[in-house]
């Protein structure tokens, strides 16, 4: 018993004396230098985030009509703006459609944010927008669209089944 009281004695001296004075503190970046030295990070195993290109095409407002009528294929638009942010909640699923239907039809898309003419001429009161070209003309155009996949895919599978 008298062991484990000067023990801990000792212990308590030894925290008091710690704090009594400051270690030297080592920066981040220094610490991140003793890690690699002592091999504790390893950057080899680190896989960098793989990021796959675009299916689909930004679309120049200079070429717009041109690209539509020079098209084989039916053309999807997608009108959306970088501020929306159902534009950004839809953008995985429209890239997702675009692999998939790819063969099938052309992708674009357009940011209206940057062409306001646009969004008068084409009277596009919501973002994000899908507008369906088939032989140069509109066919069909989903607004008011609800970011997911089902509802996406039905109104591509829709369009493609009525050409």
């Amino acid at each position: 018993m008298k062991k484990l009281i000067a023990l801990m004695l000792v212990l308590l001296l030894a925290a008091c004396f710690v704090s009594a004075f400051k270690l030297p503190t080592v920066s981040p970046y220094a610490q991140k230098n003793i890690m690699l030295k002592a091999n504790v990070l390893n950057f080899d195993k680190i896989q960098p985030r793989i990021r796959l290109p675009r299916c689909y095409k930004e679309l120049a407002p200079e070429n717009y009509w041109e690209t539509i009528r020079n098209s084989e294929k039916p053309v999807v638009v997608k009108f959306y703006s970088q501020l929306c942010e159902p534009c950004k909640k839809m953008a995985p699923y429209y890239e997702q459609a675009c692999w998939e239907y790819r063969g099938r039809a052309d992708f674009y898309a357009l940011d209206i944010f940057q062409n306001l003419d646009f969004y008068y001429t084409f009277r596009l009161y919501h973002v994000p927008a899908i507008l369906f070209y088939n032989g140069g003309s509109e066919t069909s155009r989903v607004t008011e669209i609800t970011p997911e996949w089902d509802f996406i895919k039905n109104a591509i599978e829709q369009f493609l089944a009525s050409i």
